[in-house]
């Protein structure tokens, strides 16, 4: 008898999608978080979030090209304002960014499947990066299709975020790790993170 797959701790699981469209993918994604429920007691609501934010663009994920960053490692994290172990994630990022120099290492967020207009999800973000002093760009993915284009490389829809890839320097999946990363039954998103770009560096 097949087993269902085993769901990492720590992660919101999204709808299974194949194929689909770009704007059917993210109204799928919608209702599949709708039906989910994440709960989030914590930090301010997202009407509060969208008053206070300042005028500050958050780019879109279109404008992050793989190409540009040839001979470094790469990390690419997906994530969303809503999804709180995302949010708990967030903080081991920004200290890989302060460990690993810029000359050799790219990290990025990737915002993804958010929900409402998208001046407002914009706003939204930019409010949520000011607040949580994230030191690393982020990126808007409007339409999924960036979403949906890495998912090919390295399926991780099917399953939900936070998803995290890690690429090494000729743009090659070296590591996929779905939801917080454990250790030992705690999380250790920085220590995992870090061991995994520190064996790309060391070659």
């Amino acid at each position: 008898m097949a087993t269902e797959p085993y769901i990492p701790r720590m992660m919101i699981p999204l709808l299974r999608i194949e194929r689909l469209q770009a704007m059917l993918v993210k109204a799928l994604l919608l209702v599949s978080f709708v039906t989910v429920g994440c709960g989030d007691s914590e930090g301010a609501s997202n009407t509060d979030l969208a008053s206070q934010a300042p005028q500050i663009p958050v780019p879109d994920a279109k404008q992050f090209a793989l190409g540009d960053h040839a001979g470094k490692v790469v990390l690419v994290n997906f994530w969303a304002t809503w999804c709180v172990p995302c949010r708990r994630e967030i903080p081991a990022l920004a200290q890989l960014r302060r460990d690993f120099s810029t000359e050799d290492v790219t990290i990025v967020g990737i915002s993804t499947a958010e929900y409402g207009a998208p001046d407002q999800v914009r706003q939204r973000l930019a409010t949520y990066i000011g607040q949580s002093d994230i030191n690393y760009p982020i990126y808007y993915d409007e339409t999924t299709e960036v979403t949906l284009h890495y998912n090919e490389m390295a399926p991780f829809i099917n399953i939900g975020i936070p998803a995290t890839l890690i690429l090494d320097q000729q743009g090659r999946v070296h590591k996929r790790q779905l939801g917080v990363p454990f250790r030992d039954g705690r999380p250790d998103p920085h220590g995992i993170l870090s061991e995994d770009i520190q064996r790309l560096l060391d070659g």
